[in-house]
């Protein structure tokens, strides 16, 4: 069990010290010899965990979504009243853009996508990567736990909570990612709760009542 999370700690040691790198030099300059003195290991450590530099690009990026998937399920979970659960989810997602608005000097979130672009062209030409869709497919099971307690609406809705769970996480984080563009445009909360209702509304659920409030 010990060498289990000594090796753990040792691996994310090594993402970290890529996300550093890459943020000093760029994806295409930043080499594994500086990731492996960043990370304090030798350059063969490093191998021992990512065969390539392609699959250290991979490892951070799982590793982001991974996290933020474990954690969003999580708080979900700790909910039970639809409302309030639905209402943590659109939180968690504006809360990860205000906190990158109010924080411009944090690279994390542009190596991250400069990542994903950078994988994405590889499929483009050709190149089949399963991660990618792992990945996806963790994402996109975020809200299921959501739909454990919204009641069906009369067979008006499809029972795959999946697939709901897919195209409501896709529709919020079209939004979410506007709102970080175009943020200077809007008042935050007014859009989040705008947000809430709108979507709220299409779900069928409804807020409690003040009684049940106080």
């Amino acid at each position: 069990m010990s060498a289990m999370h000594k090796n753990s700690g040792k691996k994310e040691r090594i993402i970290k010290a890529a996300m550093d790198v890459f943020a000093r030099e760029g994806l295409q300059k930043g080499t594994v010899d500086r990731i492996a003195r960043q990370a304090g290991v030798a350059k063969g450590t490093v191998y021992e965990y990512f065969p390539s530099k392609d699959a250290i690009f991979e490892g951070v990026l799982y590793a982001f979504f991974d996290s933020v998937s474990q954690n969003m399920k999580k708080a979900l979970l700790l909910e039970e009243d639809p409302v309030r659960r639905f209402d943590t989810m659109v939180d968690l997602m504006f809360d990860q853009w205000d906190h990158i608005i109010t924080h411009p000097d944090e690279y994390e979130w542009i190596i991250l996508y400069e990542i994903f672009l950078y994988i994405l062209r590889k499929q483009r030409a050709g190149e089949t990567n399963p991660l990618l869709e792992d990945m996806m497919d963790q994402v996109f099971t975020i809200f299921e736990p959501l739909f454990d307690v919204i009641p069906e609406q009369n067979g008006k809705t499809p029972t795959d909570k999946r697939l709901k769970s897919y195209l409501l996480f896709s529709a919020l984080d079209g939004i979410t990612n506007y709102y970080f563009l175009l943020h200077a445009r809007y008042e935050p909360l007014k859009m989040r709760q705008i947000t809430k209702d709108f979507f709220k509304r299409g779900l069928g659920i409804e807020p409690a009542s003040r009684e049940d409030e106080s």
